[in-house]
């Protein structure tokens, strides 16, 4: 008896199964066509202000219909909060709040997404997204850039702009601590000159600004100027274990690295077991990569994994010398590279 009385089970919810999977195959999703593109700033910084005027703007946004010719709705979901939804033009082709969505950045060091969402009737709804990343300059500790060893190192100020920099004493020559990220604000044309990492002004007083050879010839502050290999070298010859001009140093890599360098609590300089970060000359190298330009287009590149700086040497006209870190390798090497169609990061030096 038990057992008829288990078959019987078993045949029931094989039927069951069987008439569920016919209803799913009878259920006919209708999508959307088209699509949603939209765009944020890969940085913003608390307080910034994310504006669209979607009654303006929906047709350079949007391409989404529905192939029944029907009314589509659009709303925003917040980035903070994924279950609040504004929406800014209902299915009945309502305008509501003039048609403009504003959003206001967090406080907080996070990575949020903001999307846009057409709906109608009893299609799917179609979304189109964007991320962004938030990020706080400054050195204070609770900002994006944690790790950072101010000490008792002196600080100069930029008459040009206004910004500061920490700068630490080698022999006879001061250098600065960080990449610098002076924008022609001030300069004596008051043109633009360097550019920010992923076009994100924000991001240039914390990766400090990527320039072309050409940029950097003239980007250091009044009294400053752009290092000459000579002074790589003498840099060399006080912590690496070789130093001819001209040529990679070994051994120098480790004691420009700071090891508790972190952006937005990403490490750095990931261990390795070949370099001993003792950032012994306290000049706290960060790998922000370098940026590829073409025809004013900038590619950014290699986060993590280089530092590159231009000196003020070049080499046989259309290029310049430029000295690299790569993640891993205890060298500062030394290189040649087409003046245009690379950015790199700048220190500047001033003698004593």
């Amino acid at each position: 008896m038990m057992k008829f009385r288990k078959v019987s089970l078993l045949a029931v919810l094989a039927a069951v199964s069987l008439v569920s999977c016919e209803k799913d195959e009878d259920v006919d999703i209708k999508y959307m066509d088209g699509s949603i593109r939209l765009e944020v700033p890969a940085y913003l910084k608390p307080g910034d202000k994310l504006s669209f005027n979607l009654k303006e703007s929906l047709g350079e946004i949007s391409s989404v219909s529905r192939d029944d010719g029907g009314p589509v709705g659009y709303y925003f979901v917040d980035p903070s909060n994924s279950s609040t939804r504004d929406t800014l033009l209902t299915e009945d082709g309502e305008w509501l709040d003039g048609g403009l969505y504003e959003y206001e950045v967090p406080d907080t060091l996070a990575t949020l997404s903001l999307a846009l969402v057409a709906f109608g009737g009893d299609y799917s709804t179609s979304r189109g997204s964007s991320s962004f990343t938030v990020v706080k300059p400054g050195l204070n500790g609770e900002n994006s850039v944690t790790g950072f060893d101010t000490g008792g190192d002196a600080t100069m100020t930029d008459s040009r702009d206004g910004l500061e920099y920490y700068v630490t004493t080698i022999g006879n020559t001061q250098w600065m601590r960080q990449n610098l990220a002076w924008d022609g604000t001030g300069g004596e044309e008051d043109k633009t000159v360097g550019r920010a990492y992923e076009d994100c002004d924000v991001m240039s007083t914390i990766f400090g600004r990527y320039y072309t050879w050409d940029e950097a010839q003239s980007a250091c502050p009044p009294g400053w100027r752009l290092p000459k290999d000579t002074d790589w070298a003498a840099l060399a010859e006080k912590y690496g274990e070789t130093h001819e001009p001209g040529t990679d140093y070994e051994g120098l890599a480790g004691d420009l690295l700071e090891q508790t360098l972190a952006f937005n609590g990403t490490k750095m300089w990931e261990y390795w077991k070949d370099v001993d970060m003792t950032n012994a000359s306290r000049l706290s190298v960060m790998p922000v990569g370098f940026a590829n330009v073409d025809d004013a287009e900038y590619d950014f590149d290699f986060l993590y994994t280089y530092a590159a700086f231009w000196t003020g040497d070049e080499y046989g006209g259309d290029l310049g010398v430029v000295r690299y870190v790569i993640a891993g390798y205890d060298l500062v090497y030394w290189g040649v590279m087409p003046k245009g169609d690379l950015a790199y990061s700048v220190r500047c030096v001033r003698d004593l």
